[in-house]
């Protein structure tokens, strides 16, 4: 009998640990996307040149990239060049595919180009990261997907800010 209560016990646990550690998957994906475009930010106005977050939905892949007298470069190069997500994740961005990839912009001025970027992970609730307009920074909120009204940012409901 106690083995059974044990048994039945440490099925619990390891059933909400599981979903701890996809929770923080999603989690850190959202941070790590977020911190990125920080720091495009950041570098875009103490260097004075455009940034831009390029995020490659085939590839599963995202970086940094700054405008150049000959174009965007990458602004980083070598393993620590881009960040890539988890297969199980999808990451949407409401802004039109350009040969595939996304842009987001960031200006000298602070400013940058809206986006919304959904990650979305199977059991979990979607995290999205958003700005309220493209002058200020963006945030993590964790999305809920209730059908687009007045009451709603672009089908969204943004409850909780992290």
């Amino acid at each position: 009998m106690v083995m059974v209560v044990v048994a039945v016990a440490l099925g619990v646990v390891a059933a909400r640990m599981s979903g701890l550690y996809t929770r923080s998957q999603i989690d850190n994906t959202a941070a790590t996307t977020l911190a990125m475009m920080d720091q495009c930010r950041s570098r875009a106005i103490n260097e004075g040149t455009t940034y831009r977050l390029a995020i490659d939905p085939e590839k599963r892949r995202a970086w940094t990239e700054q405008l150049t007298p000959y174009g965007y470069r990458p602004a980083v190069t070598g393993d620590a060049s881009y960040v890539t997500w988890e297969p199980k994740q999808t990451l949407e961005v409401d802004s039109p595919l350009v040969g595939g990839i996304w842009y987001i912009a960031f200006d000298p001025d602070g400013s940058s180009d809206q986006a919304h970027i959904v990650i979305e992970q199977a059991g979990q609730t979607p995290r999205q990261i958003t700005s309220p307009s493209p002058a200020e920074p963006f945030r993590i909120v964790v999305a809920d997907r209730p059908e687009p009204g007045p009451e709603t940012e672009g089908g969204f409901d943004v409850p909780d800010v992290y």
